[in-house]
């Protein structure tokens, strides 16, 4: 199975999602939690004006010119650009990690911690900076600062 990406109208990504979702036909867009004014949370995407499509085996054109939201496949030198299953399933994993105060209500600068979500699930590393919705990890396996968000 390989996965494309695929343009959508205008504003029109979820409703193309939806389309999609409706008919049976795998897909993924990448959403986030956006605040409204009274608190109120609404999902938007990431990634606005664009889905990934899993087809079974090549592209199913009648499938996309199916959908009334969507555009053509993205392109490279003529070619449509299959996304792996792996990499697919890496960038799901880390957009859908989702941590909230509760996670890290007893951190302090200096603790050490585990990530327990995600794409670097197991990581150890010291927490070296605290500041709003943000802990900034140094994973010295990787030799990297992380930035770990959280919602409130």
């Amino acid at each position: 199975m390989s996965w494309f990406l695929i343009n959508t109208a205008y504003r029109k990504t979820i409703a193309a999602m939806d389309f999609y979702n409706s008919i049976g036909v795998e897909c993924y867009v990448p959403l986030h939690n956006e605040k409204l004014l009274k608190g109120k949370l609404k999902r938007k995407p990431l990634l606005n004006g664009y889905i990934f499509v899993q087809f079974q085996n090549k592209i199913d054109y009648y499938l996309i010119n199916q959908n009334p939201y969507t555009g053509d496949v993205f392109r490279y030198n003529s070619k449509p650009i299959e996304i792996p299953e792996l990499q697919m399933e890496n960038m799901i994993n880390h957009v859908e990690s989702v941590y909230d105060d509760k996670h890290f209500s007893n951190l302090n600068e200096g603790d050490y911690m585990t990530v327990n979500h995600g794409f670097l699930q197991g990581a150890s590393g010291q927490v070296i900076e605290i500041r709003k919705n943000k802990i900034y990890l140094n994973i010295k396996s990787l030799s990297a600062k992380v930035e770990i968000n959280y919602s409130r």
